[in-house]
């Protein structure tokens, strides 16, 4: 696709400082409330694959406010 930059933050709190914005939280993609509603495969799959550790630091969503 001619993707020739690719950024990644480890500390959200620094995308605050360089915008403005104020860090809130950190909140998981497939929270297990969430997950546990599901049944058969679904539920297998989000709570194995996107559910796992490895998900869980590639997978990341920041909430900030302003």
């Amino acid at each position: 696709m001619g993707v020739t930059r690719l950024y990644g933050y480890d500390d959200p709190e620094m995308i605050g400082r360089k915008t403005g914005l104020r860090y809130v939280g950190e909140h998981d993609l497939t929270p297990e409330e969430k997950v546990n509603e599901l049944q058969g495969f679904e539920r297998q799959f989000f709570k194995h694959v996107m559910g796992g550790k490895f998900a869980k630091k590639i997978y990341r969503l920041y909430e900030f406010e302003f």
